[in-house]
């Protein structure tokens, strides 16, 4: 049908502004509650054992990890809040994230919110050169530990 007068198209107009208006902001708001966090990247590569300092998480930026190496081995942690993937802070006793407040303890377990998720661990293993292979696909707990018998330097 014609539409016969410039209201009728200013009322269609309208009406489908306001259709996409709502459909964006339910985008927005479903961005904003679901988990932000996605690493395209199934191994990745980090330094060599020796690289890491003993009992102290060092922080890799460019894997988005802390890695945590004791003497009998090596633990590596997701530095990705679990609320809305935000890069988390070390602390004295865990890890903050700056964007919403949650605070985790040094295992990643959450401590308070609004994140309600523990803080994942990873698998790790070593290429034929010596360093250290994260697999974010394959994701443990605390107890997970890569063996420093294991450990070649």
């Amino acid at each position: 049908r014609i539409m016969n007068t410039r209201r009728q198209f200013l009322g269609i107009f309208a009406l489908y502004a306001f259709a996409a208006s709502v459909i964006i902001s339910v985008f927005g708001f479903l961005r904003m509650i679901l988990p932000a966090i996605r690493n395209n990247k199934k191994i990745i590569k980090i330094s060599k054992p020796g690289a890491y300092p003993i009992s102290r998480f060092t922080f890799v930026p460019e894997a988005r990890i802390y890695v945590f190496r004791e003497r009998k081995g090596i633990r590596v942690l997701s530095s990705l809040c679990t609320h809305l993937g935000c890069t988390l802070t070390k602390t004295d006793d865990g890890f903050r994230c700056p964007c919403h407040g949650s605070c985790y303890d040094n295992t990643g377990t959450v401590k308070s919110g609004p994140a309600t998720i523990n803080l994942s661990w990873f698998e790790i293993s070593r290429n034929r050169n010596g360093y250290l292979l994260v697999h974010t696909d394959k994701k443990t707990n605390y107890d997970y530990i890569y063996s420093i018998s294991e450990i070649h330097e």
